[in-house]
C-alpha cells in the first residue's frame, strides 16, 4: 500500500498515473493463465493528497481486514488521528457506492461476459 501523500504524488508525477492498483494485476495474471475472462473495476477512496493515517495501517491485518482492537490501541496512541480515520471512512463508503453505481449500470454482462 502506498500510504503517505509525498509518495503518491511522486508516482503521478514520475509516471503521469492517476491511480496506483496494486492488487489487479495479480489477479489478472492468474487469471490470463486459467484463460478465465477478468475485468477490474476499482474505486479510490485515499486519493493522492491523502496520507493514510498510521492508525487506519495499524488496524489492518494481512487481508485488510479492520481489527478493532487494533484499532482502538492505536487510536490511544495518535488519538489526533481520529478526524482523518472519520475522513477516511467517508471517503470509502462515496468509493464503494460508485463501485456499486458502475457495477449496476454494467449489469450482469459484467460478471457474465458470454451472456451477450
Amino acid at each position: 500500500m502506498v500510504a503517505e501523500s509525498s509518495v503518491k504524488e511522486e508516482l503521478r508525477r514520475s509516471s503521469g498515473a492517476a491511480g496506483v492498483d496494486m492488487e489487479s494485476a495479480t489477479v489478472a495474471f492468474a487469471a490470463r493463465a486459467a484463460h478465465v475472462p477478468f475485468v477490474a473495476l476499482r474505486a479510490i477512496c485515499d486519493t493522492a493528497r491523502t496520507t493514510v493515517p498510521r492508525t487506519a495501517l495499524a488496524a489492518a491485518d494481512a487481508y485488510g481486514r479492520a481489527r478493532w482492537g487494533r484499532l482502538l490501541g492505536s487510536l490511544l496512541v495518535r488519538p489526533w488521528e481520529l478526524g482523518a480515520l472519520f475522513a477516511l471512512q467517508h471517503a470509502f463508503h462515496a468509493a464503494r457506492r460508485a463501485l456499486r453505481e458502475a457495477a449496476g449500470r454494467a449489469g450482469p454482462r459484467l460478471l457474465l461476459p458470454e451472456a451477450r
